[in-house]
């Protein structure tokens, strides 16, 4: 079964480029404003099945952190497994 973690990688990448999801999540992320407490909540807008559709994902600042270094870990993973092919 694929983890949810990745397939919603593999969403934001096929339906988003790199700097509008980054664009995005700066935009939706309070943390850039100066608060750092792991426990605040903090609700994201993520791309669904298109350009325009989002779904609003809310979670822990210990959370978002948490999913942000497994995608960045499958991305690594993807990447490398494709440079191997």
């Amino acid at each position: 079964m694929i983890r949810p973690s990745i397939i919603i990688s593999l969403v934001l990448l096929a339906t988003m480029g790199a700097a509008r999801a980054q664009q995005l999540a700066a935009t939706s992320d309070p943390a850039k404003k100066g608060t750092t407490d792991p426990n605040e909540r903090v609700c994201k807008e993520i791309a669904t099945s298109s350009r325009i559709a989002t779904r609003r994902y809310c979670a822990t600042r210990a959370q978002w952190q948490a999913f942000e270094q497994r995608e960045q870990q499958e991305i690594q993973l993807c990447n490398a497994r494709r440079k191997a092919a």
